[in-house]
């Protein structure tokens, strides 16, 4: 028979009781409330938004543009039938923009700039200011739009494993989430606030500016939980719950650091749960027999030798405990910990994951896996996953299931570029994970289900590299060898505008080059398909806008250490003035987005 709850909060009851009512074999060794730290910050962001002309400023446009002689203030107002002082106020922020040029006797010419814009219908986007109050946890390293937090009394502690001495290090970190635009963009998409909607011409462009408003601790469940069910030497028997008491839902990004640092040797579990509480984890052989607790008791049994206490008495069991207590910790670069460290290796990506798998399969990347890629894909992190064992395709046996790959090529960014891609590469016989170019993780065919195979994690630069440069390669020969079969599938057809998913294929492409620092193979191949098929100018234009978005994810340092800018703007250039080529119906609205696009990413190479 197993005890009842042992130690738990007050605050935590309802909790506790459904937690074991909801599986007749789950118990909750103990429940206490610690707190977690956190900083409330106020930022102000840039947000470009597109604006139209309005009807004055387009008649004014439209006259400067077509009528000859050129019109005057003055003649334009008689014309319209309106007062001067109209015009005029249209006209100065049109000039301030240096879109209208006022020539002698008060006529009206246009500029080029002033041609280009007329031409595109659009002004350049007007930029307005934002506030954000917004919230950082530095445990788990979110940041979520700042809401109201229910008060802990002093007397709780904070959680083992998490307090920060060095507050440079601390105030380091927040800088750091806090200058980062694709972090903030992902936050304010996630909570739905309407400030970074790309299809309807508004963007986030800049955190300008950042204050700490204040640093404070917030309450948090955390629930040690036996499965009775289970065998007590499995190392599923007992685990964390970690509940956020604001809103009463598991806190899973916490959840999993804590484990994480669990499986490395960090904290222990004794740093949770007193002595007295640990020997309730084991099942009494007398149900009717009162458990002698222990006098003393100040450190943590071994979680694996408690099998062995379950048929000695309670002064047995400590002693035992106290024994185990002196025995060194395991080493933290152990298998048993594998995938906690690797899902904490993914969530902290910031530009690019590279995965190779010769199979893959649901229960390897489960409901927690793909809610972390498209949490990465929400912060405009690109993920490929190359796949495949036989280098023939037809001979290729062990495929991922089709409905597993198709919920994860529909995985895409904020802007609506594919995120996640899966592609087969073929000729693979083990599988490696590289994280923004600077982690190796390397093991046999089978060690993201494995939690016993070995593995080789590679953090020196050099080493890194070359594992990195190898990858690409297969990656970019994967994606070239994909972009030929599209293309000729799409140039074989006749048709003049390609279907959903040959264009979803040919973006992909483009994405996978990026990824791998080839977006000058990207630029070329969409330049040729124009060559070969003019009317494929559509298709071109948004293949042409998904390789900058793409592009813009990488930080300025990044960008301009792997961008060719004169390589983008003759390809803008380029693909842009063959626009007479080509039937106006056939135009889309990509067509608008590309001149927007390239002037914001040549804004950031000019001006880094």
């Amino acid at each position: 028979m197993f005890q009842t709850s042992s130690h738990v909060d007050p605050r935590l009851t309802d909790l506790v009781k459904m937690v074991e009512a909801e599986d007749s074999g789950l118990r909750v060794i103990s429940s206490r409330v610690y707190t977690v730290p956190y900083a409330d910050v106020h930022a102000i962001v840039e947000v470009l938004a597109d604006r139209q002309f309005n009807i004055l400023e387009e008649f004014i446009l439209h006259a400067a543009h077509e009528l000859n002689p050129r019109p005057t203030l003055g003649g334009l107002a008689a014309m319209l039938g309106l007062d001067r002082l109209f015009v005029e106020a249209s006209w100065r922020k049109l000039d301030a923009m240096q879109v209208v040029a006022l020539g002698g006797g008060e006529t009206l010419t246009l500029t080029d700039r002033g041609r280009e814009f007329y031409l595109q219908g659009q002004l350049p986007p007007a930029s307005l200011e934002e506030e954000l109050d917004l919230r950082y946890w530095f445990v788990s390293d979110d940041l979520v739009p700042a809401s109201r937090i229910p008060g802990s009394p002093a007397s709780d502690e904070i959680l083992p494993g998490c307090r920060i001495e060095d507050e440079d290090k601390q105030m380091a970190a927040l800088a750091r989430v806090m200058t980062d635009v694709q972090r903030v963009i992902s936050v304010t998409v996630e909570a739905g606030l309407g400030l970074h909607q790309p299809d309807a011409g508004k963007e986030i462009h800049a955190v300008r500016n950042w204050r700490l408003l204040a640093i404070g601790v917030a309450p948090v469940g955390l629930l040690i939980v036996q499965d009775g069910l289970s065998a007590a030497d499995q190392e599923d028997n007992v685990t964390l719950r970690v509940v956020d008491l604001a809103s009463g839902r598991r806190d899973l990004a916490v959840e999993t650091v804590l484990q994480g640092w669990v499986d490395a040797g960090r904290v222990t579990l004794h740093d949770f749960v007193p002595v007295e509480d640990l020997l309730a984890l084991l099942p009494d052989d007398d149900a009717g027999e009162a458990r002698t607790e222990p006098a003393e008791a100040t450190a943590e049994p071994d979680p694996h030798q408690l099998p062995a206490l379950q048929k000695r008495s309670a002064e047995e069991r400590v002693a035992v405990v106290e024994e185990g207590l002196q025995q060194p910790n395991g080493d933290p670069q152990g298998e048993d910990g594998l995938r906690p460290r690797l899902m904490q290796v993914l969530r902290d990506a910031q530009h690019t994951v590279l995965v190779r798998s010769p199979w893959s399969s649901p229960e390897v990347v489960d409901d927690e896996f793909v809610s972390l890629l498209e949490t990465l894909a929400a912060r405009n992190v690109i993920t490929v996953v190359g796949w495949g064992t036989d280098r023939a395709e037809d001979k290729e046996e062990r495929r991922p299931p089709a409905p597993l790959v198709a919920q994860l090529q529909g995985i895409t960014s904020p802007g609506g570029y594919p995120a996640l891609i899966v592609i087969r590469v073929g000729g693979l016989h083990s599988t490696d994970v590289v994280v923004d170019g600077r982690l190796h993780v390397s093991g046999s065919d089978n060690w993201l289900s494995d939690s016993g195979a070995s593995t080789d994690w590679v953090t020196e630069p050099e080493a890194a590299e070359q594992a990195l440069g190898r990858f690409e390669r297969l990656l970019a020969g994967a994606a070239t060898e994909f972009w030929r079969d599209l293309t000729g599938e799409f140039l074989g057809s006749g048709e003049e505008s390609a279907s959903e998913e040959l264009q979803h294929g040919l973006e992909q492409c483009c994405v996978i080059w990026v990824a791998v620092r080839q977006h000058q193979t990207a630029l070329q191949h969409i330049l040729d398909l124009v060559d070969e098929a003019p009317a494929a100018l559509p298709v071109a234009f948004r293949l042409m806008v998904v390789t900058l978005m793409a592009l813009q994810r990488l930080s300025d340092e990044l960008l301009t250490e792997q961008a060719d800018i004169q390589l983008l703007r003759e390809a803008v250039i380029d693909i842009d003035t063959r626009f007479g080529d080509v039937p106006e119906e056939l135009y889309t609205a990509d067509q608008d987005r590309l001149d927007e696009t390239w002037r914001r990413l040549r804004r950031r190479l000019t001006t880094y």
